[in-house]
């Protein structure tokens, strides 16, 4: 009987150290997560700046008046032009609710100490 119990309670802690490096698995991949999401943001960002540079660059070798292209676009005469819909309205949402983490420090996440005993029950 005593035998038994030893055993029980030998899986037991192997169940509890499970959970706890679970934990640590999570916490990890949740900090990935929003290094990720901010990198995407600021790649994206970077992606549309250049785009502007890259539409004031040719303008200005065309010759073109930036005042006239406004007024053009105002009237509606360029309609053909519009950017597609983007269908990331949902990433929108959770990304702008994610806006509070932007000052944190972005950390390198290596070969995490989490991942050393990630062994299974059974």
């Amino acid at each position: 009987m005593e035998n038994k119990n030893d055993k029980y309670q030998a899986a037991l802690e192997k169940c509890e150290q499970l959970i706890i490096n679970t934990h640590k698995h999570l916490e990890y991949n949740k900090k990935m997560l929003r290094c990720y999401e901010r990198k995407k943001r600021r790649i994206t960002k970077l992606m549309e700046d250049q785009k502007y540079v890259r539409l004031r660059a040719t303008m200005s070798e065309q010759g073109v008046d930036a005042e006239e292209l406004y007024k053009a676009l105002k009237s509606g005469k360029l309609k053909g032009f519009k950017r597609p819909e983007k269908e990331d309205t949902v990433e929108k949402a959770v990304t702008d609710n994610k806006e509070n983490n932007e000052n944190t420090e972005e950390e390198d996440y290596g070969n995490s100490k989490h991942f050393e005993d990630s062994g299974s029950t059974g």
